[in-house]
């Protein structure tokens, strides 16, 4: 039988005469391996996943918005912490990553609409931290109503409006017990 020499380039080709050749694109993936002792726990991971479908849900409108804000915000938070994967973070960063991932595209709660769970988390929130700094219910309702310096006396948080709620609630998330 006569030898046959073959020669072909590019992808994804294949030429039959006699035997065949097939030729396809190689590529090279490079994988950096997740190591304990220099990225965010498994833990930590899960509470950025946690972070980013919050910010997804809250700055989408329908499913299609959502598709397109997943990959941009992984992205953001990728390129932010220069990493190839959201796992790869940093140890120590985790309190960066959500920082970033609550101002991402401007995140701003007091703009947006709160759901009843996340008022029902804000209240206790605050209550957690009113028991924590040893603050009574009624010193807090003093300190919302001078914090906020409504003509509307307060008597409940219930009462107040979202941007009010969220106002106070970082108020009161940024307090620091005096020794």
């Amino acid at each position: 039988m006569k030898e046959i020499n073959q020669s072909i380039s590019g992808s994804n080709n294949v030429q039959i005469v006699g035997d065949y050749i097939i030729t396809s694109k190689h590529t090279t993936k490079i994988e950096v391996m997740h190591n304990p002792d220099l990225h965010i726990s498994d833990a930590e991971a899960r509470m950025i996943v946690e972070k980013i479908n919050e910010v997804v849900n809250v700055l989408s409108k329908n499913d299609t918005d959502k598709k397109k804000l997943y990959p941009q915000i992984y992205n953001a938070l990728k390129t932010k912490f220069h990493c190839n994967k959201y796992s790869l973070i940093p140890k120590g960063e985790l309190n960066n990553a959500i920082k970033f991932l609550s101002k991402y595209k401007g995140m701003n709660f007091s703009k947006s609409k709160l759901t009843q769970l996340q008022r029902v988390d804000r209240y206790k929130a605050i209550h957690a931290k009113c028991h924590e700094l040893n603050i009574s219910d009624n010193a807090m309702h003093q300190l919302i109503n001078d914090y906020l310096s409504h003509k509307k006396t307060y008597n409940s948080l219930t009462e107040l409006s979202d941007t009010s709620l969220n106002n106070v609630y970082y108020y009161f998330i940024k307090m620091k017990k005096v020794l």
